[in-house]
C-alpha cells in the first residue's frame, strides 16, 4: 500500500478536527435547547402567584399590568381587589415565623416593638388575624424559662397596632391598642386562599383619619417607614386592613361615632393613592371584600398572604408626646435624624401619583404660596391680603404671590400646588400637612399661637408651634415660625417683607443648589 503523502495527512487532519468541532457545536446546540425547554416547563410549572412575583420584578408596568389582568382571570377570587388562589387539603404543611424589632426591656416595650410575618392569615369568620406556630418554634418558646432570655422571633409578644394618643390615658384607653395575631399551634394543613406573594399585608389602628396631619404622619409615615424597616417597599404591593378595636368605641378615633367614621372614609378616599391604593384595596377587618369567581360558595375562611407587617407606634411623627400644645411636648425630639427618611417618604408618595421628582426652581419669578383657610381653628383661621399686598408692592416683580385654599382642590392639585411652591406660607395645624409636598430647596413660613398653649383642658399661654417636631426635622425644606398674635402690624408684616427677600436671595445662591 502506497504511503500517503505529507500534505494527505495534513488534509485529512483538518477534516476530522472540523467534524469535531461540527459534532461538539451541534452536541452544545441540542444541550441548550434541552435546558430551555426545562426552563420553560419549570416555569410553565410554577403556580400563578409565583409568575406574578416575576412578572412584578422585570419592573415592566405594562408587562405587570397585562399580568395582573391575566391573572385575575385566572384566580379563584378576589380580596379587597387583590386576587386570590385555592389551595385545597393537599398542599404541603406550612408554619409562620415572626421577627421583631425595638425591643428595649421595659414594661411598656409592646409601644416599640414592630414585626413581620411569614405566612400572614385572615380568618373571614372571625375578624381576626392568624398565624401557625411550628414544632420547633413551640419547643423554643417552652425552653425560654428566663426572663434573661430572648429572641427576636418569639410569638408570645405583642405590639402597638396603631399610633397613640396619650389623651386616651395609659391606664384605660391606650392599653386596648396591645395587639398580636392568634397563635395557632402546628401547621397550616387546611385549605385556604393564598395572596400573591408580592402583597405585604398590613394591619393598623387609625388615631384620626378625618385629620389629614394624623393621616399622613400618624398612619401613612410609619407604615411607610415599617415596610422600609423590613425591605418591602420595592416590588411589593400593600394591602392595608384598618382594625377596629374591640371592647366598644375609643374617644377621638374614627370609630368614635358614625359622624368620625363618615368623615374617615371621606379622607382615605381621597388621600390613599399617596400610598399607590384605591378605596377598593381597603377596608376595616369587619367589611371585606371577599369575591369569589365561580358559583361553588367560599371554600376556605382563610385568606393568606406571604407577609404581613404590623406595629407602629412609636413610628408615627410624635411617638408618646402630643403635637405641640404640652410643654412637655419640647423636651425631647422624636424626628431628629429622619430628614432622609422624611424626604424619601415624600417622594414616594409624589411618585404614587405619577408625579416627577425635582428641586426647587432657583430662578425669578418664584411662585410664593399662602395657604388661606388651612385649619378650621377660629384662633388660627388667618387672611393673608396685607400681606399679599406688601410683597407686591415691594418685590412684585421678582414673584408670583398666589393664594389658595386646598381643602377645596383635590388631592393631585394640592400637591402639583405644594410642588411648585418656592416659599409657601400657611398656619400650622393639621392642613399644614400639604407642606410635606413642598420640593427640596423651598422655604416653609408657619404662624402658630404664642400663647396657644393647652393642658389638662386648660389653657397654659404657652407657644403652641403645631407639630414643630416633624417640620423642624424636614432636613429638605427650610422652615420658620412667626407668630399670629401681632401678624397684621406694621412691624410684623415688614419684618415679613424682609424674610421673604432672604430666602429669595438663598434661591438665587446656586452654591447651594
Amino acid at each position: 500500500m502506497p504511503a500517503l503523502k505529507p500534505t494527505c495527512l495534513k488534509s485529512t487532519g483538518k477534516i476530522i478536527k472540523l467534524i469535531l468541532i461540527s459534532l461538539i457545536v451541534v452536541s452544545t446546540f441540542f444541550h441548550l435547547i434541552l435546558i430551555y425547554r426545562f426552563d420553560e416547563k419549570y416555569v410553565a410549572g410554577k403556580n400563578d402567584a409565583q409568575k406574578s412575583a416575576m412578572a412584578w420584578k422585570s419592573g415592566n408596568p405594562s408587562n405587570q399590568q397585562k399580568v395582573r389582568s391575566s391573572l385575575k382571570q385566572r384566580a379563584d377570587g378576589t380580596f379587597n381587589g387583590y386576587p386570590i388562589y385555592y389551595q385545597d387539603e393537599n398542599h404541603k404543611p406550612i408554619h409562620s415565623a415572626v421577627q421583631c424589632i425595638g425591643e428595649n426591656y421595659q414594661e411598656k416595650a409592646w409601644i416599640s416593638r414592630s414585626c413581620k410575618f411569614r405566612h400572614f392569615c385572615f380568618d373571614t369568620e372571625a375578624h381576626d388575624f392568624v398565624i401557625y406556630q411550628s414544632e420547633e418554634e413551640r419547643a423554643l418558646e417552652e425552653a425560654m424559662h428566663s426572663e434573661f432570655m430572648d429572641v427576636s422571633n418569639r410569638m408570645n409578644t405583642t405590639v402597638s397596632i396603631g399610633g397613640i394618643n396619650t389623651k386616651w390615658m395609659w391606664t384605660e384607653g391606650v392599653p386596648r391598642l396591645e395587639w398580636f395575631p392568634k397563635v395557632i399551634q402546628g401547621e397550616l394543613k387546611e385549605s385556604y386562599y393564598e395572596l400573591d406573594p408580592n402583597v405585604v399585608w398590613i394591619p393598623f389602628h387609625s388615631i384620626l383619619a378625618k385629620n389629614p396631619g394624623h393621616l399622613v404622619w400618624d398612619e401613612f409615615l410609619p407604615i411607610y417607614n415599617l415596610l422600609r424597616i423590613f425591605d418591602l417597599l420595592e416590588n411589593f404591593h400593600s394591602l392595608l386592613t384598618r382594625h377596629i378595636l374591640k371592647g366598644g368605641r375609643m374617644w377621638a378615633t374614627c370609630d368614635m361615632n358614625d359622624q368620625n367614621q363618615r368623615a374617615c372614609a371621606k379622607m382615605y378616599s381621597k388621600f390613599l393613592p399617596l400610598m399607590g391604593l384605591h378605596e377598593d384595596n381597603f377596608t376595616t377587618i369587619n367589611d371585606f371584600r371577599f369575591i369569589k369567581n365561580n358559583s361553588t360558595g367560599k371554600k376556605s375562611n382563610l385568606v393568606c398572604a406571604a407577609q404581613g407587617v404590623a406595629g407602629i407606634g412609636m413610628l408615627t411623627d410624635h411617638g408618646t408626646k402630643l403635637h405641640g400644645w404640652h410643654r412637655k411636648d419640647y423636651e425631647v425630639s422624636h424626628n431628629h435624624g429622619r430628614g432622609a427618611l422624611l424626604y424619601d417618604f415624600r417622594n414616594f408618595m409624589v411618585s404614587n401619583l405619577g408625579l416627577p421628582i425635582r428641586k426647587v426652581t432657583r430662578e425669578p419669578p418664584y411662585i410664593v404660596t399662602f395657604s388661606r383657610s388651612s385649619t378650621s381653628r377660629g384662633n388660627r383661621l388667618i387672611q393673608f391680603t396685607d400681606y399679599i399686598q406688601a410683597l407686591n408692592k415691594e418685590i412684585g416683580d421678582e414673584i408670583i404671590a398666589r393664594e389658595v385654599h386646598l381643602s377645596s382642590q383635590s388631592l393631585e392639585d394640592q400637591v402639583r400646588i405644594a410642588d411648585e411652591s418656592s416659599i409657601f406660607i400657611s398656619s400650622c395645624g393639621g392642613g399644614a400637612v400639604t407642606a410635606q409636598f413642598l420640593p427640596q430647596g423651598a422655604s416653609l413660613i408657619l404662624f402658630y399661637l404664642e400663647d396657644g398653649g393647652v393642658e389638662d383642658n386648660r389653657r397654659t399661654e404657652l407657644p403652641a408651634r403645631l407639630d414643630w417636631d416633624v417640620f423642624n426635622n424636614m432636613g429638605f425644606i427650610r422652615v420658620h415660625w412667626l407668630p399670629i398674635g401681632k401678624m397684621h402690624t406694621k412691624l410684623h408684616i415688614d419684618t415679613f417683607v424682609k424674610l421673604i427677600r432672604h430666602e429669595i436671595d438663598v434661591l438665587n445662591d446656586q452654591i447651594l443648589s
